[in-house]
């Protein structure tokens, strides 16, 4: 190899639509396999982001760059997950060190400090006191019902408690007479009722509006126009050139006047 010859970043001789880097010959003998790194992994901040997520995005950074090395894996996450957070696990991780540990049991070690496992029953109760709040739509409190379900372990009767909720929590007395009018109703089919009521209700507000605004310039159009008409009858016209050539005497009498003192 050349000095400053392009070396593939994925370590192919072609290079095929793949960045490259240069290598000088002092280089050569300590770079073995240089890989092409997909995204970036920031440090976890606690205030923006739940650990679990944080961990999520870790998995498909490993995932979408082929590391696999639990090893390499845990190396990247103390690497990455900033002062703050090395902090903690090594505090967690006493008396070993965090690199001693293996990497899944670090993430349970910060997860168990973090989000300890929530009380089943706490969480069902709060899924099924949620109602929909004034102005939100429908597509949104399925979202918050969604995430509120994360840790009721519904199992396979996820779906049939979203539609109990929706039915009974939707706080819409127009839709929530539709969907108890249903014999059987899904909750797909729940859904898919709620959100075209929600629009048809939208569409109306708006044609309302548009026609009402027609209408209101429409009344001030004709009432301009009879103004218009009213300037110009004939006794209007009579007593304004009366008024003009009163106002003009006056006035040429008032010069004359202050002209003679």
């Amino acid at each position: 190899m050349s000095d400053g010859e392009q070396v593939p970043l994925d370590g192919n001789a072609d290079g095929d639509n793949q960045q490259q880097v240069k290598i000088s010959n002092e280089d050569q003998g300590q770079v073995g396999v240089i890989m092409a790194m997909f995204g970036t992994i920031t440090e976890f901040v606690e205030e923006n982001e739940d650990w679990t997520e944080y961990v999520e995005r870790l998995g498909h950074f490993f995932l979408a760059n082929g590391i696999t090395d639990e090893a390499k894996q845990r190396s990247i996450l103390l690497s990455v997950c900033g002062a703050k957070t090395y902090k903690l696990m090594r505090n967690l991780a006493t008396p070993r060190r965090p690199g001693e540990i293996p990497f899944g049991d670090l993430v349970a070690l910060v997860q168990t400090h973090h989000n300890p496992k929530p009380s089943v029953i706490v969480q069902r109760f709060k899924f099924n006191c949620h109602f929909r709040k004034t102005g939100h739509s429908v597509a949104n409190f399925v979202a918050e019902l969604r995430e509120l379900s994360e840790h009721c372990e519904f199992g396979a009767m996820l779906e049939d408690m979203l539609h109990d909720r929706l039915v009974c929590g939707i706080n819409e007395d127009s839709i929530q007479r539709r969907l108890l009018g249903e014999a059987t109703l899904t909750f797909k089919r729940a859904l898919e009722l709620s959100q075209g009521m929600e629009m048809a209700a939208s569409n109306v507000k708006n044609i309302q509006k548009a026609n009402s605004g027609s209408c209101a310039v429409h009344q001030v159009t004709k009432e301009v126009a009879g103004k218009r008409e009213k300037q110009w009858n004939v006794s209007d016209v009579e007593e304004h050139i009366m008024v003009s050539t009163v106002s003009s005497w006056r006035l040429s009498v008032t010069i004359a006047t202050k002209r003679d003192i």
